[in-house]
Parts: structure tokens; C-alpha cells; sequence
């Protein structure tokens, strides 16, 4: 039904039983029927194999269904496009229809809709979990409002963020064109001509979300990639050593101190979700609670094996943490108020918002990054007070956010294109605001992922089959060609020889292609 490799660690295969065991002849069905079902086949005839691969996949991942929207609720609006200026250098890079788009991926909703799909979303969540047995999890109250400004979510053929938006009346979602994956009646009646198909179906008419943003509860860590691309900037070494020799006498205080202690591994338990350590993490957690003594057996036992795996962090991934940093959601300026130098950052913490605020600059980078440009610095952080002067009505949109990064949708080019080829639809930016690494940053100009050429793609204007046997064969040819490797590949080839890059990009480069030129051989 589906392959996927979204790591190189990971291949994922999708199968569907159509008869057997457990089935009975009534309730047999085909996949390729499946497929059709998921994404309309009348609707998305010209659809790709391609295509196929990408937007099936969403029907596949793990949501929890809120509001079930109803005529009227939904409106389909355009995109911000960049100004383009025939002088300007960036837009001679590309004049595609995708590096032109500001706003790719995130559309709005009124307060009134955030707060019925919340309700719904938590009654929901609920629900699931008595079902499937987890009666000590967390009740969720009814609560009157939503605490949060923005969600990871879709809606039928529609993926990607949705943003408060105060300015929306009554029970209002607007998404943009860049959302639209595929058609679904619901959305096909904004077409011209229009779809004429009154019904409707919960499959296509629900509102599922992925993920909501929660302010963040801790601060960020560096990584191996994110020191090697602030040392080539021009970040002192000085101050990694200084950060690790910081951390690691810390850690030595924290076997005779609870409270440092305690905060030591709330923070890596959040990072770093391994199941398979649950219930010892649970015990620690509950001993360290219970203020058992720290000379005891076990509780060294458990202090050491928690100090053993952090400096084992620190020696293989150089996973230090800066206070002065989050993780944050990348949305745009749908209201057009900032400046195209311009950032407004939310960090849902009153005193990391009067730092941000204070130093008027901040550091941002899209992960994974590999070159030197992918950082992008902001000398201009703008305050939702100085917004709301420039133009009250409009300003309502940035009071209402509780936590995220919002660039400006003026220039060029999109902010998130430049870092490393992002866009809105989820993805996060390292939010960095400490004065060593701010100060130290060289400014960098940008580049645009969308200019260099991609590997030809013989499955692109392959036209999907829904019947047997040739839905099978085209699955198993598509497996067997390994796109996204080569595509991937593709990118670093042209990027080392046709760009003035970061000296990163040629052990990279030596890398990949010595693999490569390995692994043709092996068929």
C-alpha cells in the first residue's frame, strides 16, 4: 500500500490484508481500492506515483480527531507570493511557483474555532485512552478556552500549521493553497467549476491534530552540527569548552544535591523519550521524590547509571545546553506589519521574553542544517507593544500567539526556504538569544534550496494504476529505485561544484560519493 524511507535508518512498509484469515468474502477488499478511498481517485485522476507516495503517507500518521467541520466553516485563500524584483539577486535564483510562496503551509482560524476544536481534541484523547485501557492517564477538563495559539494538524486533504487569528469572527478556518495536498469533495467545491457533490463524510470533514504548541518547558541543546556551523560563523571555541567544562562540574555537585539533580533529569527525560528505560526512569523519578537517601545501594546504582549516559551524551553528540535557546515553531506574518528584516519571537516565559527583547537580536537555524548560510541571524526583534502601534487591528494577530518564531512574509525569499529548504507546514527552528553567540555570528547572505537541480525522477509522470496487477508492479519498482537517496544525493553533487559554499560540504560530498560509487555495483 505505502513505502516511505523517511531516514537512512528507516525503510517503512505499508500492507493491507485484502482476503484471508479473520476476513470474510463481504468484507474483502482490495488496495488499490484502499487508496482510492483514502485520496478520491474521481477527484485526483492525474495523481503521480510520485505524488501518491507523498500524500498517502498522511493518512498514516498519528492524529487525534477534534472538530467535524460543517458548510460554510472552511474558506480556501491564496498565498503571500514574494516581491519580485528583476535587480534584486534573490530572485534570479529561481522564479518557481514553490520558492516564491511566504506563506507555504500555514493557514488561520478564528479563536471561537481553536477553542471548539480544543474542546473536542481533549474530550476526544479522552476517550481513546479508556479505550484502550490507560486508566491512569491524565484527565483533561473541559476547559472554556484553548491555552494554546497554533497546531500541526489536517483536514481531509489539507496539511500543515494552522495560527490564531483574532481578527476571524465567529467559527472560521482559513487555509491557503499551499495546504492543499489533494481534493476531497469538501475542498473541490472551491474549484472552478465547482464540485456539485453534496456529501459529506467525517473521513475528509474532521479536523485531526498532530501536535499543539506548547510553549517550551526547557531550553535547547546544541549538537554536533549546530557547533560546527556557529564556529564556522565565527562563535569562539573558547565557548564550547567553557559550556562543557560548565556542565560536567554540575553534574559532579548533582550526587549530593537533589535539587540540581532532579532538574538534571526532568530536562533529559523530555528530550530524550526511550521507552524501553520507562519504568526504571519512573522509579528514579519517584525515589528522587521521596528524598531516598543518596548514599543508599540502589540509589547510587541509579544516580551513576544517569551520569554515565549523560556524559556518554555529551562525548558522542556534544548535546550541551544553552540557556538562552528553544526549539520553536516557524510561522509566517500573515498581516504583512514586519519588515523583511524583521522577526517577532513568542517564548511563553515572561523573563526569557524580556532577554530576547532586551539584546534585539537572535539566532535561528533550521535542524538538520549543514551549511554555513543555513543560520540565519536577526538583528531586529520586534515586540508584539510596538505591532500593535503600528497598526492596532492587524496587531491582534501577534498578541494572540503564545509560543513561535514569526518571519516576515516581505522580500524575495521565504526565511524558512533559506534555512536548509524549510517551509511552514511544522517544521522548527534552534531559537538562540545569548550575547557570546549573538555578538559573535557573522552575518552570512542566504541561498535558496529551490535553485539546484534534483535527479530526474522517472516515477514523476508516472500516472498511478488503481487495479491489479499493475498497482503492484508500480509499488515494487518504486521500492526498488531508492528516489529519495539519489534525489538527496543529486542536491550535494551539484551543490559542491556549482555554488561557493561552506568548506563542510566536501567531506560531505567525499562521503556520499564514495558510498555511492560502492553501492552501484551491488544490484
Amino acid at each position: 500500500l505505502l513505502y516511505s524511507n523517511p531516514s537512512c535508518k528507516t525503510v517503512v512498509f505499508r500492507l493491507f490484508a485484502e482476503s484471508g484469515i479473520g476476513i470474510r468474502k463481504c468484507d474483502e477488499i482490495t488496495a488499490p481500492n484502499v487508496a482510492a478511498r483514502c485520496i478520491p481517485s474521481t477527484l485526483n485522476s492525474g495523481l503521480s506515483l510520485t505524488k501518491y507516495m507523498k500524500r498517502m503517507k498522511l493518512s498514516f500518521t498519528s492524529t487525534v480527531p477534534s472538530l467535524i467541520i460543517k458548510r460554510g466553516m472552511l474558506e480556501v485563500i491564496p498565498d503571500i507570493k514574494a516581491e519580485v524584483d528583476d535587480n534584486d539577486g534573490y530572485a534570479r535564483i529561481s522564479h518557481t511557483h514553490e520558492s516564491l510562496i511566504m506563506t507555504d503551509g500555514c493557514g488561520l482560524i478564528s479563536r471561537e474555532a481553536l477553542d471548539e476544536v480544543y474542546s473536542r481534541y481533549t474530550y476526544n484523547l479522552e476517550q481513546r485512552c479508556i479505550l484502550l485501557g490507560k486508566f491512569n492517564a491524565i484527565r483533561y477538563s473541559a476547559a472554556s478556552s484553548c491555552p494554546f495559539s497554533s497546531f500541526q494538524g489536517r483536514i481531509g486533504g489539507i496539511k500543515g500549521m494552522f495560527v490564531v487569528d483574532d481578527n476571524l469572527n465567529g467559527v472560521k478556518i482559513q487555509c491557503r493553497h499551499s495546504q492543499l495536498k489533494y481534493d476531497v469533495p469538501m475542498t473541490k467545491k472551491f474549484a472552478i467549476p465547482p464540485y456539485e457533490n453534496d456529501d459529506d463524510d467525517t473521513l475528509y470533514n474532521t479536523i485531526e491534530i498532530k501536535e499543539w504548541d506548547t510553549p517550551p518547558p526547557h531550553h535547547a541543546y546544541l549538537s554536533q552540527n549546530t557547533i560546527q556551523l556557529l564556529e564556522e560563523r565565527g562563535v569562539p571555541k573558547e565557548f564550547f569548552l567553557s559550556l562543557a567544562k560548565k556542565e560536567i562540574d554540575e553534574l559532579n555537585s548533582a550526587r549530593e544535591d537533589y535539587e540540581l539533580l532532579m532538574t538534571k533529569y526532568k530536562a533529559r527525560k523530555y528530550y530524550r523519550r526511550d521507552t524501553l528505560c520507562l519504568f526504571e526512569d519512573d522509579v528514579f523519578m519517584r525515589m528522587l521524590h521521596a528524598r531516598v537517601n543518596l548514599n543508599e545501594p540502589v540509589m547510587i546504582r541509579y544516580i551513576n547509571d544517569f551520569i554515565s549516559d549523560e556524559l556518554k551524551r555529551y562525548r558522542e553528540k556534544s548535546k550541551f545546553p544553552v540557556i538562552e535557546s528553544m526549539y520553536l515553531r516557524m510561522l509566517p506574518d500573515h498581516t504583512g506589519l514586519l519588515e523583511s528584516h524583521e522577526v517577532f519571537v513568542a517564548l511563553g516565559d515572561e523573563s526569557a521574553q524580556y532577554n530576547v527583547e532586551r539584546l534585539g537580536s537572535v539566532v535561528a537555524m533550521r535542524l538538520p542544517s549543514y551549511f554555513t548560510e543555513d543560520l540565519r541571524k536577526f538583528n531586529s526583534v520586534i515586540s508584539k507593544e510596538d505591532l500593535t502601534q503600528r497598526c492596532p487591528e492587524r496587531g491582534k494577530f501577534f498578541s494572540g500567539i503564545v509560543a513561535g518564531i514569526v518571519f516576515s512574509t516581505r522580500g524575495a525569499m521565504s526565511e524558512a526556504e533559506m534555512m536548509s529548504g524549510g517551509d511552514f507546514d511544522g517544521d522548527k527552528a534552534w531559537c538562540c538569544w545569548n550575547e557570546v553567540i549573538v555578538n559573535n555570528v557573522q552575518e552570512c547572505p542566504g541561498q535558496n534550496a529551490q535553485s539546484y537541480p534534483t535527479v530526474p525522477d522517472p516515477f514523476r509522470e508516472r500516472k498511478l494504476v488503481h487495479s491489479n496487477p499493475e498497482w503492484t508492479n508500480l509499488i515494487t519498482n518504486y521500492t526498488m529505485h531508492h528516489r529519495h537517496d539519489k534525489k538527496c544525493l543529486g542536491k550535494l553533487v551539484y551543490d559542491n561544484f556549482h555554488a561557493d559554499r561552506s568548506r563542510r560540504s566536501v567531506p560531505l560530498l567525499t562521503i556520499f560519493a564514495r558510498f555511492y560509487s560502492a553501492g552501484k555495483h551491488l544490484k
